[in-house]
């Protein structure tokens, strides 16, 4: 059986996209998910099909620029499971554009929806998380949020503000046996190219997902990742030991395409005495994973943890 079954799933942005293909993929492995969405009929469909599949899915009409709306989510999935596992702060925005074309209301929409949709999230979720003291928070960021390109000033200056208060909450979560895990994906299909309206920016970057962008369900897989979920913990289950020492780990990996994504934490298979806490996992669009994986060393007995940053490259064919 999954370790997914019976986990309460909460995710934004789920009518489309990475949203969608990740939904289907948690379903399929017996995880409860509440979905949200604006658009509320594509949604309804997706529930629609997910239950006669022999899922369990809600479907909740959803603006994440609306605070109250994502609180709805969060309180209608703790109030037909009783408890909140996970949530998956998926929705963005992507109308990139040279600044000097001064599309202002693009701005404000990118700023509400790609950092205030997340924040509004994170405020709905960690209450109940807190309470559990148990939760995973899920936070998808964008390659964008690593390297700045023309066209991509605003885009990538929301996703490097999902990206710090991911850090900031990973920090301030510690206390409570909370995960926290960001994901940026490269350029994945979907239809967010198709909300660009500056033609030179949409012009340049359709050609470049045309030749690099992986299918959505790559994502999808990465979210439902066994080891990914290793940590994640219900409310009955004893919390997780904390402790001060740490060891940051960055795997490079190279993999085709069928064989995507590969499971990071594969590499600490064999090393006993290791707490994964947390994980970040960066794709790029040409199938190469960097995972960054922060994870707890046990001390040994008298022993003082102390703290470490390893560089781990790992290359497969």
């Amino acid at each position: 059986m999954s370790n997914l079954a019976g986990k309460v799933v909460v995710i934004t942005g789920a009518s489309s996209g990475l949203g969608e293909a990740t939904a289907r993929l948690l379903s399929e492995q017996g995880a409860l998910v509440v979905l949200g969405a604006r658009r509320i009929d594509r949604l309804q469909r997706l529930v629609e099909e997910l239950n006669n599949r022999g899922g369990q899915a809600t479907a909740v009409q959803t603006d994440v620029r609306n605070r109250e709306q994502v609180k709805r989510l969060v309180d209608t999935a703790v109030e037909a499971h009783g408890r909140l596992d996970v949530i998956i702060n998926n929705a963005g925005l992507m109308p990139q554009s040279l600044l000097e074309r001064l599309k202002v209301e693009e701005w404000d929409q990118m700023i509400d929806v790609n950092i205030k949709g997340v924040l509004y999230g994170i405020a709905a979720a960690l209450p109940y998380m807190i309470a559990q003291q148990s939760g995973h928070i899920i936070n998808v960021s964008s390659v964008a949020g690593h390297k700045v390109g023309p066209g991509s000033a605003v885009y990538a200056a929301t996703k490097h503000a999902v990206r710090a208060l991911s850090e900031g909450l990973r920090q301030e979560v510690k206390p409570y046996h909370l995960r926290t895990t960001v994901i940026s994906p490269g350029a994945v299909a979907t239809e967010l190219p198709s909300t660009i309206t500056d033609e030179q920016v949409g012009e340049r970057l359709h050609q470049f997902y045309e030749q690099t962008a992986i299918p959505a369900d790559s994502f999808a897989r990465a979210v439902v990742s066994q080891k990914t979920w290793i940590s994640m913990r219900s409310s009955s289950d004893p919390p997780a030991r904390c402790c001060e020492g740490g060891i940051c780990m960055t795997l490079r990996i190279t993999l085709p395409p069928d064989r995507w994504p590969v499971d990071p934490t594969a590499v600490l298979a064999e090393s006993p005495g290791f707490l994964i806490s947390d994980l970040m996992v960066i794709f790029w669009s040409e199938r190469r994973m960097i995972t960054k994986i922060s994870v707890h060393r046990l001390p040994a007995l008298g022993q003082r943890s102390g703290r470490r940053v390893h560089r781990h490259r790992l290359h497969r064919s």
